[in-house]
């Protein structure tokens, strides 16, 4: 079963800025999950319209790697790169979605995250 989490266009993350999302994983009833139950985290980052690969950021392991940790409570922290937050086109705004796969010992889920980078064209 997946999740989704949506962010509204006007909490925009800045081009070229770095963010940080946070999230305690559950399971199906609702209840935190234990980090000694989470195998791995694989990460994909996409540009929302289009569904192209963003900073190749393709099902990346993120579980206590790259930019991402667990905590033993099963808090998940993932840290975005200015180079994450980077506009691919010239529009305003740009809808991203990040996709964690998260494998657990008995099952697999995915959770999804749109959000908008905000295009800063004074940024060189």
């Amino acid at each position: 079963m997946a999740s989704t989490k949506t962010f509204p266009p006007g909490q925009a993350v800045p081009e070229r800025s770095s963010r940080k999302y946070r999230t305690q994983l559950v399971d199906l009833d609702g209840a935190p999950v234990q980090a000694g139950v989470v195998s791995s985290i694989l990460m994909s980052l996409l540009d929302a319209r289009t569904n192209t690969v963003v900073n190749g950021r393709d099902r990346v392991q993120v579980r206590n790697a790259n930019g991402g940790t667990l905590s033993s409570l099963g808090v998940f922290s993932m840290v975005f790169t200015s180079d994450d937050m980077q506009t691919t086109d010239g529009t305003n705004l740009q809808p991203r979605k990040m996709i964690l796969e998260v494998v657990y010992t008995d099952g697999v889920e995915n959770h999804e995250v749109f959000f908008w980078v905000k295009n800063m064209p004074h940024l060189p």
